[in-house]
């Protein structure tokens, strides 16, 4: 275990966040996404369903499942990522997240974008997330445009990277648009 991102880790956990600031920076980040010529074009996109500590996406969810095929992750041994039609089809799953209740696997060849949290991300586009590896496993097989979306206080100089970890396109806080070269 890199013992340099289990501290990262750790300490992104400890930073207090109130409410109201991740409601309006999560507001920001999602326009910011939303304004995207690649979000804009794509037919097909992978979400999330955000916890307390990542920018809010249940309203983008929504929006998007009127306008493009939205698929989740739902987090197995086979780590399937699965279609969503309704909202209200998303329930409890692994470590209380919601997800998608019936396992229509995605082909990840067919997903145009791809938005992806983290604990921490870093100015080339490297992420940390809570280490269990499933977006690598998963980012490794598509072509999607990979969108990361970090608080700006997540937003690092630098990370720890290994052989496995997936390079972000693009990064996303409530201040900045970063695209990788």
């Amino acid at each position: 275990m890199n013992t340099e991102k289990a501290e990262i880790r750790k300490h992104m956990l400890s930073v207090k966040l109130s409410p109201s600031d991740a409601a309006q920076w999560s507001e920001k980040i999602m326009e910011q996404v939303i304004s995207l010529p690649s979000f804009q074009n794509a037919r097909t996109v992978m979400l999330y369903a955000s916890t307390a500590r990542e920018p809010e996406s249940h309203e983008l969810i929504k929006v998007c499942l009127r306008e493009k095929r939205v698929f989740l992750p739902k987090v197995t041994k086979e780590n399937i990522t699965c279609e969503v039609f309704l909202f209200r089809d998303l329930s409890p799953g692994a470590h209380g997240i919601l997800e998608p209740k019936y396992a229509k696997a995605a082909d990840p060849l067919h997903i145009d974008v791809i938005l992806i949290p983290g604990l921490a991300f870093d100015k080339k586009g490297y992420r940390i997330g809570h280490g269990g590896g499933y977006y690598d496993r998963f980012l490794q097989k598509t072509g999607a445009v990979k969108i990361g979306v970090c608080f700006e206080f997540q937003l690092l100089d630098k990370v720890p990277k290994e052989k496995h970890d997936v390079k972000m396109d693009v990064v996303v806080t409530e201040h900045i648009v970063r695209k990788m070269t």
